[in-house]
């Protein structure tokens, strides 16, 4: 996890149970970076896909922001 968070374009980090979930900021560009930073280090990255904000996280983002 140290890894991932090293990456400049990693926004969060989450483990949940046998999980991660990392939020960057453009998947298709950066995923590969991601990827080989984490095989890099010894990881093993068994599945990976893309999780799209729902409306509910967006407003929640909207309003962290505002303050």
């Amino acid at each position: 996890m140290k890894v991932i968070r090293s990456l400049k374009f990693v926004r969060d980090v989450q483990r949940i149970d046998d999980k991660m979930i990392v939020r960057v900021e453009n998947p298709e560009e950066q995923n590969p970076d991601l990827i080989k930073a984490v095989i890099k280090a010894g990881g093993k990255i068994i599945f990976l896909t893309e999780l799209r904000p729902t409306l509910k996280d967006i407003y929640f983002e909207i309003v962290k922001e505002k303050g």
